[in-house]
């Protein structure tokens, strides 16, 4: 040992060899970066429930209340879904409702204005087929 410094690497200042200190952890970004995308596999709604599937086992169930649209659409709109980017979210095209599983797992509910709304509930109602018409008669085939 010459001047308090010992010859032995495992001694040395510097590390287990002696030659560079510990890594530093990853910046945030890195690790960001390395964090597993949630991805839907599956959708159900029910009067009252959209309950989703995750591709990890995990299953999602928020109130429908939370998404207007889908709360006021039909069974067979609500059926009517879609997965997004291999997963990451869900489309409903005829509710022009979009859902992000990252949302879900936030638990934010939808982002839309009552004003938006209402222009989607006027459009919905002017639109829609009045289901109180008759059928027009058919004509008799020919022979």
């Amino acid at each position: 040992m010459i001047d308090g410094q010992s010859n032995k690497p495992s001694e040395r200042a510097g590390g287990q060899h002696g030659c560079c200190p510990p890594p530093l952890p990853p910046p945030a970004a890195q690790r960001q970066s390395e964090l597993v995308v949630a991805r839907a596999v599956d959708v159900k709604v029910t009067d009252d429930e959209l309950t989703v599937q995750l591709e990890d086992g995990r299953t999602l169930a928020v109130p429908l209340v939370w998404y207007p649209r889908l709360l006021h659409g039909t069974k067979r709109e609500r059926a009517r879904w879609r997965l997004i980017g291999r997963g990451v979210g869900i489309h409903w095209p005829s509710l022009d409702e979009d859902i992000s599983v990252e949302g879900l797992l936030a638990g934010r509910r939808s982002g839309e204005s009552q004003q938006s709304l209402k222009r989607w509930f006027d459009t919905r109602t002017s639109t829609r087929p009045n289901k109180r018409m008759q059928p027009t008669a058919r004509r008799a085939r020919r022979g």
